[in-house]
């Protein structure tokens, strides 16, 4: 009778789960608020058809994406629950600043990260406001001027490090170097912390290894909401012993120590202005007591830290790569270089200086274009109104995503897209370029960091590439080692590339 017992138990609950998994299939194919909208039939049911692509497939969804978008149109469902569209002269409708409508994140980007806390993660609207806001005087233009002396500094000091190995036939990884650079930067820049980088012989090649094996398991931490329950659950001692790789999640201990320091002094009255840092900036701001909990603050920190060495660093690299291999580019920006860097390196001119170069402006655009250092879609929800889109309706709660990744290379908007050509930014251009240029994003969750991305890369590239600097030579390296062809919401190239290598001269 026993055995019967458990025999009828587990029938009915092998019934219970067949009816909640049929019962789900309908909803999402028949009843979703979305079920209309064009896609596939496997994605509409299962995250898991996204999950093969970026998980088993090396981050290949965003190239399924748009395959699907030549068999399906312009907009569509690309999983249970998001949409996607492919339509430049929407972009401006869907990332769309604070005054024109709220705009809430999606609640699973990015989710198994933990950094939920932080002002790019934050999902509310409102609360997203509340805690970006103090921010935004840190990282303005008139901000970023106060931190100059301090990437002058870095960037002479690097400089040097590359000049050093003139004639010594080693072969130097530029690609590390430049994560050296960065992170030296925004650490200072972040918490006051001099880590260094740049000082060790081979620019401290664990610190861009850190950064390649988080973005490796970012495909984990988002895809899809079930795989995350027993990661989010499991003892932190487990999954490093699975998968070391996510240790380098967990940054948190130094940042809070930072935090705790900067609260102290605010208490103490003690002035911060001698050494600005954002963390004292957030604690002496207007920020409501209750979001300068130190975990927040560290988790602020470490977003911040993250996306300013990644961007930044690759798309230095792909600039570097293309003035390295295109000698009549890297002449013409050595001849536009020549009067404002003739005081180098007693003279270093400054980011307002070099803004007034259209030919090096036009290397930077043309990097920031092709790079693709974020190659994800980054949907956004819009939580009280529904959207419009052409005859669809799409309602309120819906995650949409667009990809700057298309719009970057529409061959209606650049023409011949692939190729890097400085000049098409120079003179009478069409409008569309500036319009549907979009590296930073648009709208009230664009890039904080963006003013002092393109300080850091127009001081970096007119130092490193002057009249009379470094003559750089590729060492068994090509075109296929910097391009992006992975989509990790951060793009990198071909997993095998052993980066950017050169000789200096």
């Amino acid at each position: 009778m026993d055995q019967i017992a458990s025999s009828n138990k587990l029938t009915v609950c092998a019934g219970l789960i067949l009816l909640y998994v049929l019962g789900g299939a309908i909803y999402r194919l028949y009843l979703s608020p979305i079920a209309g909208f064009p896609g596939p039939k496997l994605a509409a049911l299962t995250y898991w058809y996204e999950t093969y692509y970026d998980v088993f497939r090396n981050g290949e969804f965003v190239f399924a994406i748009e395959d699907m978008h030549r068999k399906y149109g312009s907009i569509i469902r690309i999983n249970p629950h998001e949409l996607v569209i492919k339509d430049p002269e929407y972009y401006n409708e869907l990332y769309v600043t604070a005054h024109t409508r709220k705009t809430d994140s999606y609640v699973h980007f990015l989710a198994g990260m933990n950094l939920g806390e932080s002002h790019a993660m934050t999902v509310p609207h409102d609360l997203h406001r509340r805690r970006r806001k103090p921010l935004e005087p840190f990282f303005s233009k008139q901000g970023i001027g106060a931190l100059e002396p301090i990437l002058s500094s870095l960037t002479r000091r690097f400089c040097d490090r590359i000049d050093s190995q003139k004639g010594t036939s080693k072969v130097i990884r530029l690609d590390h170097a430049f994560y050296a650079l960065t992170g030296d930067v925004i650490t200072r820049i972040c918490c006051d912390e001099h880590p260094d980088l740049i000082e060790d012989e081979n620019f401290s090649p664990s610190w861009p290894d850190l950064f390649k094996n988080l973005a490796l398991v970012i495909p984990v931490a988002t895809n899809p909401p079930q795989i995350l329950i027993p990661i989010l659950i499991a003892p932190t001692a487990l999954i490093d012993w699975l998968n070391p790789k996510c240790k380098a999640f967990r940054q948190e201990a130094a940042m809070r120590k930072h935090a705790a320091k900067a609260k102290a002094e605010k208490a103490e009255g003690k002035c911060s202005a001698a050494q600005p840092n954002l963390l004292r900036h957030i604690a002496h701001s207007d920020m409501p007591v209750s979001e300068l909990d130190e975990t927040r603050l560290a988790r602020e920190a470490q977003i911040i830290i993250s996306a300013g060495v990644h961007t930044t660093s690759r798309s230095l690299e792909y600039i570097a790569y293309q003035l390295i291999a295109n000698e009549k580019i890297r002449f013409q920006l050595q001849t536009k270089l020549e009067p404002i860097m003739a005081g180098y390196p007693e003279l270093l001119p400054s980011v307002d200086q070099l803004e007034k170069l259209p030919y090096l402006s036009g290397i930077l655009r043309e990097g920031l274009r092709l790079a693709h250092v974020v190659m994800h879609r980054l949907p956004r929800v819009s939580p009280e109104v529904p959207l419009k889109y052409k005859n669809w309706i799409i309602p309120k709660g819906v995650p949409v995503g667009m990809h700057n990744h298309f719009m970057h290379t529409d061959p209606e908007i650049y023409p011949e897209p692939h190729e890097f050509r400085p000049e098409r930014w120079i003179g009478d251009i069409d409008p569309r370029m500036d319009r549907y240029f979009v590296p930073f994003v648009r709208g009230s969750r664009d890039c904080l960091g963006k003013n002092l991305a393109y300080a850091e890369l127009r001081t970096v590239i007119a130092c490193l590439f002057r009249p009379n600097g470094p003559v750089f030579e590729l060492f068994e390296t090509d075109y296929t080692d910097v391009v992006p062809i992975h989509d990790y919401v951060v793009g990198l190239p071909k997993l095998d590339s052993k980066g950017l290598r050169v000789l200096v001269h």
